[in-house]
């Protein structure tokens, strides 16, 4: 999360996502550029795939609302961690239950099901 009081050139927020230099230094920072808002006439708020960026002078007014929004989007990202590890798990156990019921054909099964 950057917090920023003033950000240079001051422009509208869709107009960081130019795809251009503008765009190109923001994905230095915060990554991929997803979505841009402005929150008021000063303030803007660009969210990237790696991080988000709050500038202008009342920026910091919003900290609990953008707090809000980082702890969700950890919970997101913790579960979907999380149900990847699973499927990866889950595709491993099969292989060990198909190994399990062939055994018979090759002996050299059981050690690697071990």
């Amino acid at each position: 999360v950057f917090i920023a009081e003033k950000i240079t050139p001051k422009l509208r927020a869709l107009r960081y996502l130019d795809g251009d230099a503008l765009e190109a230094e923001l994905k230095q920072v915060i990554g991929d550029t997803q979505h841009a808002f402005d929150i008021t006439e000063n303030d803007v708020v660009i969210f990237g795939n790696a991080g988000v960026l709050f500038a202008g002078p009342e920026c910091i007014r919003h900290e609990t609302l953008l707090l809000a929004y980082l702890a969700l989007k950890s919970r997101e990202d913790f579960v979907t961690n999380f149900f990847n590890r699973l499927f990866i798990i889950a595709e491993q156990m099969a292989e060990q239950q198909r190994l399990i019921h062939v055994y018979y054909e090759d002996p050299t099964h059981v050690n690697h099901i071990r």
